[in-house]
């Protein structure tokens, strides 16, 4: 009887959970999916196109720090150009000519809409892992010229010591101050040298 009961209470809490996930407004047609992130953003300037360029420039910032919060890993964010070459902002509207607070003066409103969705995120995924390729490339870079650098070091002093050691033995000893002035000037040389290329 016990274990009957178990099975019915088990059931029921599938049957309740299967409800759920197969509700009727599963079976209607889903709406457009909204972007991931928009925002409508205004932009002030003497000239509809510096007031475009403003909004613009806000656009990015707004959109950099969705991004920054949100996608952490992203090294590549998107500029202006970016934005209207991807079609991620429009206008919305016309530009509206303002009132200033000095008399007289007026400048131009534009609005620009501006929306990011999932397929934006994929193409930002995309110039991410380029930026990083190309990082990846530059240290490998940076690393390789400094080795270079390092024996490169190594081996002028090492011609310096051999120069030293040679003349020291060929004067016997008689001139073991100005060699090793001479050595020092040069290892110096050697040093400054490799500081400035690098």
């Amino acid at each position: 009887m016990m274990r009957n009961l178990r099975d019915a209470l088990c059931l029921l809490a599938l049957a309740a959970g299967l409800f759920a996930h197969w509700s009727p407004a599963r079976g209607q047609p889903r709406a457009a999916e909204p972007a991931e992130w928009q925002a409508e953003i205004d932009g002030v300037g003497p000239t509809v196109a510096d007031a475009k360029e403003h909004a613009t420039e806000r656009a990015c910032e707004q959109l950099r720090d969705y991004l920054a919060g949100r996608y952490p890993t992203l090294r590549w964010m998107p500029d202006a150009p970016y934005l209207w070459s991807k079609r991620l902002v429009e206008m919305k509207g016309l530009p509206v000519e303002i009132q200033l607070p000095r008399p007289g003066e007026t400048a131009q409103q534009v609005t620009l809409l501006v929306r990011f969705d999932a397929e934006d995120l994929k193409d930002l995924e995309v110039r991410n892992r380029e930026q990083q390729a190309k990082d990846r490339t530059q240290r490998g870079r940076d690393r390789h010229r400094l080795a270079a650098l390092v024996l490169a070091g190594i081996a002028a002093g090492l011609v310096v010591l051999k120069g030293y050691l040679w003349l020291e033995e060929a004067t016997r000893g008689y001139s073991t101050g100005v060699l090793r002035l001479v050595a020092l000037v040069l290892v110096g040389l050697v040093v400054a040298v490799l500081i400035w290329v690098a």
